[in-house]
């Protein structure tokens, strides 16, 4: 909402989204037990995770998959085949994505309701931790129906009514690893990100800075070709590496190529 009406007051027109600060329009609720799935997910502010000496550096890379290959990828998800690969590395992974919770709270029998323009935004970031080695070993459809579990509990109008005047003094896990050998990311998915709506008058950009530890992910639709994929990447240097080496042909650089910027 806020980026589409910045956009379109940049061009001169008027914004089709007119934000509401009116408090009332999400009335507090009593304080009282909350649900596990929030215990779970977030941590006081007052108690802070130690970050190691040893944090790996982390750099921003833009890929691009083609469109067959996302078609493979999901194909295998719903079958029984195994991830193949080669990394033998002892470790577990953390795997966190972000959900809102205006369409939970606020989207009724296809009708959205005001509070949807409502200047503030609660976003829920469940997380899963898993063995690297059993992801490995088991088939890509299990490791898919492992996090629809873990989303599951995020997916209900019950967490975010838990969860809105709860969140401000706390800090969501996913974005604290507990030791060095763990690595944790949040994948954002935006899809759905109205991408040639958000237009200053000079070709779109987005960008904002990521102080955590966790890397960051997020495929968005490519402007440039029909069904292919744009996949940002905030993630420790040797990872991306590791990605480039072993499955390069899934996550190809972007390049101006690409883009029809050659001259």
């Amino acid at each position: 909402m806020f980026l589409l009406a910045w956009a379109e007051i940049a061009r001169g027109k008027l914004a089709s989204h007119l934000a509401t600060f009116d408090r009332s329009l999400l009335r507090p609720l009593q304080f009282g037990p909350y649900g596990k799935s929030i215990g779970g997910m977030y941590k006081p502010l007052s108690a802070p995770p130690t970050r190691g000496t040893n944090d790996h550096h982390p750099i921003s890379r833009i890929y691009y998959i083609n469109a067959d290959t996302i078609n493979r990828i999901q194909s295998l998800a719903n079958r029984a085949n195994s991830i193949k690969g080669n990394r033998q590395k002892n470790g577990r992974t953390r795997i966190a994505m972000n959900h809102g919770e205006q369409e939970q709270l606020f989207v009724k029998h296809r009708q959205v309701h005001p509070v949807c323009n409502y200047f503030g935004y609660v976003i829920s970031i469940p997380f899963g931790d898993l063995s690297i080695s059993n992801i490995m070993k088991k088939p890509l459809s299990s490791v898919a129906d492992e996090v629809q579990e873990f989303l599951s509990s995020a997916l209900k109008k019950e967490h975010f009514t838990g969860l809105i005047n709860w969140v401000e003094p706390t800090l969501a896990r996913i974005y604290c690893t507990s030791n060095e050998e763990e690595v944790a990311f949040v994948v954002s998915s935006g899809l759905i990100f109205p991408m040639r709506r958000v237009d200053f008058g000079w070709v779109g950009s987005y960008h904002f800075s990521w102080e955590s530890s966790a890397g960051y992910v997020m495929p968005m639709r490519s402007p440039s070709r029909n069904g292919d994929w744009m996949v940002y990447m905030h993630c420790a240097k040797d990872h991306l590496e590791y990605l480039e080496e072993k499955v390069g042909y899934v996550f190809k650089p972007m390049s101006s190529h690409y883009l029809n910027l050659d001259i």
